[in-house]
């Protein structure tokens, strides 16, 4: 029998990474972190023209984080010791950013979609966004993780899933007025009963 794994999806700032090492922290799980986040940290050492990033060179960077995805998927029941993994997004993730760009009719898309449709994972979980919008760019940049939060529902919905949402667990008006150490007790209490509601369903 292969590993369970476990997807956790989302818009950007919705504190899958954090997540992650929450739960890793408390089961023996195998933990896939973030790839297009990786290849952007790898790039950060070259020069601004050369690097290879989605708001550079989306497509070219797509590729890439699709083979490295693939990569990094396929290795998972090569991992001795574990029977769950949890991935910090998935094959399916990228036809989302493909769709977000309007590449739909690309052969990237194409290939992308063979290799996720071919992928069996256990449980899909949709983390919703953990930005407190205050000023107008903000609230853009809310507006912009929703419309790939719609995007990420409607391709998993595409593919057969239908991902469980994990809140924030904390109220934005929570936070008004307090210090820089009293926010982050109240995130990291957030924290702590996220990883416990997708524990409930992994374990």
């Amino acid at each position: 029998m292969g590993i369970e794994k476990y997807v956790l999806t989302g818009p950007m700032r919705s504190g899958k990474s954090s997540l992650i090492l929450s739960i890793s922290s408390k089961i023996q799980i195998y933990a896939m972190n973030e790839v297009a986040q990786y290849l952007i940290d790898l790039e950060k050492g070259k020069p601004e023209d050369e690097q290879i990033v989605p708001w550079n060179k989306f497509m070219e960077f797509q590729k890439n984080v699709f083979d490295m995805q693939l990569k990094w998927e396929n290795e998972i029941d090569e991992r001795s010791g574990y029977s769950k993994a949890i991935l910090d997004r998935s094959l399916i993730d990228g036809l989302a950013y493909l769709r977000l760009n309007k590449q739909e009719k690309s052969e990237l898309f194409k290939r992308v979609y063979i290799k996720a449709s071919a992928k069996e994972y256990s449980q899909v979980f949709m983390c919703e966004s953990i930005g407190d919008e205050i000023s107008d760019a903000q609230r853009k940049d809310a507006e912009d993780r929703k419309k790939i939060e719609d995007l990420l529902l409607d391709t998993y919905g595409i593919l057969g899933y239908s991902p469980i949402l994990i809140p924030k667990c904390y109220n934005s008006n929570e936070i008004i007025g307090l210090s820089e150490d009293e926010k982050k007790i109240v995130k990291d209490r957030a924290i702590e009963k996220r990883a416990d509601l997708i524990l409930s369903y992994i374990k």
